[in-house]
Parts: C-alpha cells; sequence; structure tokens
C-alpha cells in the first residue's frame, strides 16, 4: 500500500478491541478508521445514523483499498449494512446504506487516540485551526452528564405523525430511498400509504420547520434519533476532551468546519481557555445582513455572481429592504407592513423571509406570496437569480461570502494579531478578556466588506 498522510481519531474502546481482533496490518488499521470516521460524520446530517452511499461515491471516497476495507469491516460486523438495492416489486430502487455498529460506541476517557488515513494532504486538518482549539478546557463529565439528559427527554411526544402533520406542502425525505423532495401531503400521505410506511416530523419550534420523513416505525425512528445522537455528542464532548480536532474548509461553501461547529451551543458553556470565561460575538440575521451587503455592492465580493444584481435598479421598497436588513430589524419590518403584531407575527414572518432565499424560484407558497406582496422587486431578483445559477446557489453564495468575511477577513486578522479565537459560522468566540478588541476588529471587517448589521455578545458560562 502508499503510504498516505495521516491525522489523529478517537476510537472508542470496544471498536479499537474489535479492530485489534482483525489482525490488520498498520496501513490497513489506518484505513479502518479513516472509513469509520468518514462514516460517523456522516451519520451527523442523518435523522437515524445510516448513511446511504452508492458506489461512485465509495469509490471516490476512499479508494479501491479503502473499498475493500469497508467490505472487512462489514464482514466482521463493525460495520452494519443493508442487504439489498431493491426494496420490493413495487419499491423504488435506492443505495445501499451503512452505520458503524451502536454496541461498539462507548466513548469516554478510556477511549484511544488512533492514526486515520487521508486519503490525500487537501484533507489536513488546518494547523493554526487546531492550534487554538486544542486550547480549549473542557468539564467533561459535567457536558456529557447534560448530554446524556437531554437525549432522555426526548420522545414520540415531541414529533408530529401521519395526520398530526398540518403543513399543505412538505419536504419530504424517505430514509430507505435516500430521496428529499417538495410535495403536498396529501402526495406524501400516499406515497406513504403505498408502502405501509409512516409519515413524521418534529413539532416545529418558532419559525424552525422541520423535514417529514418517511419511516417503517415512528418508534423505533426516535429511538434511533436518540442513539445517533448519543453517538454524535459524546464522540465529539471526547474528542475535545482529548485534544484531537478537525479543521477544515468545505468545497461547498467554503465555511470552515470544526468540531465545534456542529456541537449544540449549549454545550460551550462548560469550556475555558486559560481558565477564563468565553463570549460569542455574533452577527444578527446574519443572512439578511449578508444579503443586503451584497445587493449594495456586488463587486466588493470574492464570487462574480454576485455582479448579476448589478443589472437591476432597486426600486423604493428593495432600498427599504436593504436598510431595515442592515438595523437587524427585517422580520419586524415586514410584520408591520402585513398589519401583524410582532409578538404573535415574528415567526411567521422569519419564514416568510428565508423563502426569498431557501424556496425554488418556482416555488408558489404561502410563505413566499407574504414576502412577495411586501417586497415584489427583491422576490424577482432573488428568483431571476435561482433561474440562473440554481435553486440553492443563492444560500450557497451568501455562505461563501460569510466565509470569506469571518474566516479569512476577520479570523485572518485576529491570527495576525495572536488573539485566542474560535468560529462557528456568522460568529466568533473569544475570551472574555478580550471582548473590546475582537469586536471592534468583527465590525471593521465587515465595513470592508459593506456588510452592517448589529453584533450582539453574550457569555457562553451562564
Amino acid at each position: 500500500m502508499n503510504v498516505l498522510p495521516t491525522e489523529e481519531a478517537v476510537v472508542a474502546e470496544k471498536l479499537a478491541t474489535r479492530l485489534e481482533q482483525l489482525t490488520l496490518t498498520t496501513a490497513e488499521y489506518r484505513w479502518a478508521v479513516c472509513v469509520i470516521e468518514k462514516l460517523i460524520n456522516k451519520s451527523a446530517s442523518t435523522a437515524n445514523g445510516w448513511v446511504a452511499l452508492n458506489g461512485d461515491y465509495i469509490y471516490k471516497a476512499f479508494g479501491s483499498t479503502g473499498q475493500k476495507i469497508l467490505t472487512k469491516l462489514c464482514k466482521a460486523c463493525i460495520v452494519d449494512q443493508t442487504n439489498s438495492y431493491s426494496t420490493g416489486k413495487n419499491a423504488p430502487p435506492y443505495p445501499k446504506s451503512y452505520r458503524v455498529a451502536a454496541d461498539l460506541f462507548n466513548y469516554n476517557r478510556d477511549s484511544l487516540v488512533k492514526e486515520s488515513t487521508l486519503r490525500d494532504k487537501t484533507q489536513r486538518s488546518i494547523p493554526e485551526v487546531v492550534h487554538n482549539l486544542k486550547q480549549l478546557e473542557l468539564s467533561y463529565e459535567d457536558a456529557v452528564s447534560e448530554a446524556h439528559q437531554i437525549i432522555s427527554k426526548i420522545s414520540i411526544d415531541d414529533y408530529l405523525v401521519n395526520d398530526e402533520i398540518e403543513d399543505k406542502a412538505v419536504e419530504l425525505y424517505d430514509i430507505t430511498t435516500n430521496r428529499t423532495f417538495y410535495i403536498k401531503l396529501d402526495a406524501a400521505k400516499a406515497y406513504a400509504a403505498k408502502y405501509g410506511r409512516h409519515l413524521i416530523q418534529k413539532k416545529p419550534k418558532g419559525s424552525k420547520v422541520s423535514k417529514v420523513h418517511v419511516v417503517d416505525s415512528p418508534v423505533e425512528f426516535v429511538a434511533s434519533k436518540k442513539a445517533n445522537l448519543k453517538l454524535i455528542w459524546t464522540r465529539a464532548l471526547t474528542r475535545i476532551e482529548k485534544r484531537v480536532f478537525r479543521a477544515r474548509r468545505n468545497d461547498t461553501n467554503n465555511r470552515l468546519d470544526t468540531d465545534l461547529t456542529n456541537l449544540p451551543g449549549q454545550f460551550m458553556k462548560y469550556m475555558t481557555v486559560d481558565s477564563e470565561e468565553l463570549v460569542s460575538i455574533d452577527l444578527k440575521n446574519s443572512q439578511f445582513s449578508i444579503l443586503a451587503g451584497m445587493l449594495s455592492k456586488p463587486e466588493a465580493f470574492g464570487d462574480e455572481r454576485a455582479l448579476f444584481f448589478k443589472q437591476f435598479t432597486y426600486d423604493e421598497h428593495t432600498l427599504k429592504a436593504i436598510e431595515i436588513m442592515r438595523q437587524g430589524l427585517f422580520y419586524e419590518h415586514l410584520c408591520e407592513l402585513l398589519d401583524m403584531d410582532v409578538k404573535t407575527g415574528r415567526s411567521i414572518a422569519k419564514t416568510a423571509a428565508f423563502a426569498c432565499i431557501f424556496s425554488s424560484h418556482r416555488a408558489k407558497t404561502k410563505d413566499k406570496a407574504i414576502l412577495r406582496r411586501a417586497f415584489t422587486q427583491l422576490v424577482k431578483m432573488t428568483d431571476a437569480f435561482k433561474k440562473e445559477y440554481g435553486d440553492n446557489q443563492l444560500a450557497i453564495m451568501l455562505q461563501k461570502i460569510e466565509s470569506e468575511a469571518f474566516i479569512d477577513g476577520i479570523a485572518q486578522e485576529l491570527y495576525n494579531k495572536h488573539i485566542w479565537h474560535a468560529t462557528k459560522h456568522d460568529s466568533v468566540i473569544c475570551k472574555k478578556s478580550d471582548v473590546a478588541l475582537v469586536e471592534g476588529i468583527v465590525k471593521t471587517t465587515l465595513e470592508k466588506y459593506h456588510i452592517k448589521g448589529i453584533i450582539e455578545t453574550e457569555l457562553l458560562n451562564k
């Protein structure tokens, strides 16, 4: 086998024991850890821990050597897999799904630090980011205890099942086929009934509306969800405890992905640096502050597609929208225009506002209609952009601009000044004693990108 670069990974004790029993060579062992790490990382974005992978993806991710190792892991029952690419006579085909055997995950202080193969040098973590993250001090037992308490309280009562779902149109995800599509609720019910299955959706919180999943058993779905959360959270906390970090820019939106970015915010209160409390500095309503900056000065950003908006002469309503976005009051202003009480209507306004960024240019939803009534030209412009470049590309471009400002701009300036920090997308975490200095750098850097918005600070250790 070719000698490839490696990086550290945390391996649960039971899993390490099972790998030792396979009598792998050193290189094969590193490949096995690589495959397992990849599956676990991808499972973090799934509802039940199963990762659907086709042959092309497996080859691209692992190469021929990794494919052979995956086969060995499946035969040894270290990785579970679905048995077939077909669900039956009338069901649609689907790719095989994989999941590392749940009984092998006992992440704790006894977990081991091992070497994991990297397929190429571009996968290596960014050294200066890892250096900063390794300075985090974690109250490990307290954090893990809270994680277990949160998970233990999750139940079927937190979900809507079948006829309890009220949305007229839903984003439907079929776990078995790994397909996501927008569909009317009646059609979704018919689709599930055809295969003797069920619909389940997490109860909405504020403006956040979750996908509707097609599942065999709602109760088993919730149980799998809890087991997967326990794995993901305890693994993440154990990696922080062991000072093992990943820090890479992803290919889709150039965001910096680290062990902190997907960790729920409530665990940050258990972390300090140099025994000092931490503070988060956030750009309020960041997507709309960035959208306002891009509309105001498209040429200020690295993504040339922003220049698409220079062809438009903005009307008074669009100019007003830009002004309000920069004040961090877009949702409140939308409520006022539509004669909605801010307290009760803010979540409706927020959902409608996000239709501007995330909906398809063809979508004719109630939320989008609300926004179109208030800001007709804004909706027409963003729809035209999505028609030209793709429905998901406006959101991705705004995320790229966010990364350009926060990672290439703010974080780089903080590195230059030797100020400890970490980032979570549109926020910067720093020591309490550095708040004034970091807040000044955040504001100054954002102004260079013509991003003007409300900067909020929050003590994390509370």
